[in-house]
């Protein structure tokens, strides 16, 4: 088990930050291959670390979100590599019904099933480039760039 405290707000809504412990155990990750539904494939992010290259001298991949809808239910696919904190985790999540973001509410989901725990609560807000920021300072990536996806 890996422990993290980095400086962030504890959730989207707050106005504050504050020292923020987090615990990851990638022996508790849960990854259902069933939640990549290729054909309804819509959108991403991916999170180039520019503080670290792979052996053919590229940026890293630091972390990789996939999103898939259908008509009811979203769908999330997450992969973390940061190799400078020794993280190397997954998860998948997914969110039904109606009334709020169920893409930010999978994303939240996933982050859970990816053995991270005590992370800022932002389920079903859809600020997700705050929660991919708050992951890059979990993960000490001071230098990155968000890249959104299209499907």
């Amino acid at each position: 088990m890996i422990t993290l405290k980095f400086k962030n707000k504890p959730s989207c809504w707050a106005a504050d930050e504050k020292m923020i412990k987090v615990d990851i155990d990638p022996a508790r990750q849960k990854f259902n291959v069933k939640f990549r539904k290729e054909n309804n494939f819509t959108s991403g992010y991916k999170v180039l670390n520019f503080e670290e290259k792979n052996c053919n001298g590229n940026f890293v991949e630091a972390i990789d979100v996939r999103f898939y809808n259908t008509k009811s239910t979203s769908y999330c696919c997450l992969w973390i590599t940061a190799n400078g904190v020794g993280v190397d985790t997954r998860g998948s999540g997914c969110a039904g019904g109606y009334g709020y973001n169920r893409q930010s509410a999978a994303f939240e989901e996933a982050i859970n099933n990816a053995g991270i725990f005590n992370f800022p609560s932002f389920g079903g807000s859809g600020d997700n480039k705050f929660v991919l920021e708050s992951l890059c300072k979990m993960l000490k990536i001071k230098k990155f760039q968000i890249v959104e996806i299209f499907g």
